[in-house]
């Protein structure tokens, strides 16, 4: 009973609710559209009325249509201002083409080949001096493939001597440093390596500076492969210096006075001073001069002084 009684009070109050918003929808409307409502008119405005009060909206007048978008102006301005250096580049380089040619008509003989060198450079296509500035040509084919040919095939030659009249006469490159020196063809833009002892190319390359920077770089590890069989402390060669202890009577007394070494490429030259006692107990002053391999050890002893005969 008590459940029964529960369901019809909920009942009750869902139907109160119901018509009370129904109610409330109704005098809404009355509000919004008192005029056509439960009239009977056919005349019914359309939802959107409601808004008709509101002021029309307001429509933004269309930019005019330029010929480039702003955003790409800058490309054309940019353009601009290339053609214009490009034109004043030009009237430059006239200018300095006509410049070169009084001063070859008024150089020396000296001087002209230089001038047309630089004319050619300058101009390729000028029609005058026509004759000399064909045979400038030629005769830079003719140094362009025998570079070629030194670059790609020199390595390891002999000193080709018959091109310097086609490539121009070396220039050494800083002072001569012993076995090895870097040179300098600059009208080739070429440098090279020369193995004085051999008499044969060590390097070759198509750039200027290489040379001296590739001899620097071999220098410092030639001198550091072959000072490895060398004592850090007093520069006596290692090797040597156990040889000499097994040939002198008193190992205790030696002292080592100075070495010195010459690379010869396969093998290195040295040669120990030193002091030691004799059998009588008086110290006395020797050498021995050696061949000593890359690796440190002793090759052939070559020649000792008296006390070690």
């Amino acid at each position: 009973m008590a459940e029964s009684a529960e369901d019809a009070a909920r009942a009750e109050g869902f139907a109160i609710g119901t018509l009370v918003g129904f109610g409330a929808g109704i005098i809404l409307c009355l509000v919004i559209n008192p005029s056509g409502w439960f009239s009977g008119s056919d005349d019914v405005e359309e939802p959107n009325s409601i808004l008709s009060g509101l002021p029309p909206p307001t429509t933004r007048p269309r930019p005019a249509e330029t010929s480039v978008a702003p955003q790409f102006a800058w490309v054309e301005r940019e353009a601009e201002e290339r053609a214009r250096v490009a034109e004043l580049e030009e009237a430059e380089i006239r200018a300095k083409a006509e410049d070169l040619k009084r001063r070859i008509n008024a150089a020396s003989e000296d001087e002209r080949r230089a001038l047309l060198e630089e004319l050619l450079n300058l101009d390729p296509n000028t029609a005058e001096f026509e004759e000399e500035l064909t045979a400038l040509r030629e005769q830079r084919a003719a140094r362009e493939t025998a570079a070629a040919k030194f670059v790609e095939e020199g390595l390891d030659q002999p000193i080709p001597a018959e091109l310097w009249e086609l490539l121009g006469q070396p220039e050494e490159l800083g002072p001569e440093t012993g076995r090895y020196s870097a040179w300098v063809l600059r009208e080739a833009r070429i440098s090279f390596v020369e193995d004085r002892l051999r008499k044969k190319v060590a390097f070759v390359a198509r750039d200027p500076e290489s040379a001296a920077t590739w001899l620097e770089s071999f220098q410092r590890e030639r001198k550091r492969v072959v000072e490895a069989g060398f004592h850090p402390w007093d520069g006596s060669h290692v090797a040597l210096e156990k040889w000499i202890h097994e040939q002198i009577e008193d190992p205790d007394s030696y002292r080592h006075d100075e070495t010195t070494y010459v690379d010869r490429d396969d093998h290195v030259s040295v040669m120990t001073k030193f002091r030691a006692s004799n059998r009588f107990g008086a110290l006395i002053r020797g050498w021995v001069l050696a061949e000593a391999n890359l690796d440190g050890s002793i090759r052939k002893i070559l020649a000792t002084s008296e006390s070690l005969r």
